[in-house]
């Protein structure tokens, strides 16, 4: 028996139709690409509870999209952006390049218990020229779940933009983009969503605090049609009522290993 245990990497093997919707989508006609794309975006954006498709940019990969979200601001020299002590690369890059224009981060501790640290948190995003709170939802590494909805509430409180990397907690959790109120909201199609690699997107709220102008991020790369339909098929499988308790599942089976 083959056993794949870095499931927070990205998920192994992929569903049938998953695969099925892929080779389909390599030999599709060019002549339906733009009506199969547009009738994939609408299916990926309802999924996760977008009205307007035009609000939901797909990406090559999660990695763009925080690279996209965290760089097309407009940032000033002075300003700060605040992130966890846990953070992806895919985002603490882009974050640590953001000193060569001036702007300077500040982490925020977690407590010896390990819990987030939200009165450190307050305390930093009020002080001024906070521009961004560019968190993850859950660590890639410990697997510690951040109080994303008390931290998008306090900064909001002090009128400051926050990113949430949802990467590894999107298809664990069927999340409503809009719902969680976030400005901008990131995610990789490869890991628990069971599409495969090459897909991600960026969800960017109507009024989106930050600044900048997400309509014209559209340069961000040409979206792998096979990955789109893969991770449309991706969705479709998650809805499938046999997948309903995929966490319970996994967080049982984990159990055997401890």
């Amino acid at each position: 028996m083959t056993l794949f245990l870095n499931q927070a990497g990205t998920s192994w093997p992929k569903p049938p139709p998953v695969r099925d919707a892929v080779a389909a989508a390599l030999v599709e006609a060019p002549s339906s690409w733009a009506s199969s794309f547009a009738e994939r975006h609408l299916r990926i954006a309802a999924w996760f509870g977008v009205p307007d498709p035009a609000q939901l940019l797909l990406t090559p990969g999660g990695t763009s999209a925080l690279h996209t979200a965290v760089s097309r601001l407009p940032w000033v020299p002075g300003e700060t952006v605040i992130t966890t002590a846990l953070e992806h690369e895919a985002l603490a890059v882009p974050v640590r390049v953001l000193a060569e224009r001036g702007v300077s981060r500040v982490r925020i501790p977690r407590w010896r218990t390990w819990a987030f640290d939200l009165d450190a948190f307050e305390q930093a995003v009020a002080q001024p020229g906070v521009r961004l709170v560019a968190v993850t939802a859950v660590s890639n590494v410990t697997g510690e779940r951040f109080p994303i909805e008390e931290i998008v509430a306090i900064a909001h409180e002090h009128d400051v933009a926050c990113l949430v990397d949802a990467s590894q907690l999107v298809g664990w959790e069927k999340l409503d983009l809009p719902a969680l109120d976030a400005d901008y909201v990131a995610f990789a199609g490869h890991k628990a969503l069971h599409g495969v690699w090459g897909i991600g997107g960026l969800y960017t709220a109507p009024d989106a605090r930050g600044g900048g102008d997400p309509a014209s991020w559209c340069d961000v790369g040409s979206v792998d049609r096979a990955a789109m339909a893969g991770l449309a098929a991706a969705l479709d499988w998650l809805d499938a009522p046999e997948q309903a308790d995929r966490l319970a599942r996994a967080s049982a089976l984990t159990q055997t290993l401890v």
